[in-house]
């Protein structure tokens, strides 16, 4: 039940063959060797944020928070007037939100998720993502 992403497969795979990654823009991955090769417990990540064109979500533990709701399958998404909190340990079908409709049950996590989000949108103005389309070689400014 440890969180592993995508972006961490760069820098696990680099370490294990003794490469660097590079070091001319910010690399979002962890190296997550220890965690698969040498037994290691825990994960080197806790958390993650869904984005898009805009934040999503946000994954942290065993908690989500939905800031975003799809009007369906096909088309994009629509703000939500207050975030969906989901433990996902105990509802991982993401079908009971602890925190809207004046539950209370999840909001301890916002502040957390609020900290995390603003400083993923930090690094988004700092280092703004590759455009969809981006010819290689891709050289940061």
């Amino acid at each position: 039940n440890e969180i592993v992403h995508v972006v961490d497969i760069l820098p696990t795979l680099a370490n294990l063959v003794d490469v660097d990654v590079p070091d001319d823009r910010i690399i979002d991955g962890v190296d997550q060797g220890d965690f698969f090769f040498a037994g290691k417990e825990k994960s080197a990540r806790e958390e993650f944020p869904i984005f898009f064109d805009k934040i999503e979500a946000y994954k942290w533990r065993n908690w989500k928070g939905h800031f975003n709701k799809p009007k369906d399958i096909l088309e994009s998404t629509e703000t939500r007037k207050s975030p969906w909190v989901s433990n996902v340990m105990l509802d991982p079908t993401e079908e009971r939100d602890l925190f809207g409709e004046g539950k209370i049950e999840g909001f301890w996590i916002l502040p957390h998720i609020g900290k995390r989000i603003n400083e993923f949108k930090q690094s988004l103005e700092r280092e703004p993502p590759i455009k969809p389309g981006t010819k290689d070689p891709y050289i940061p400014q």
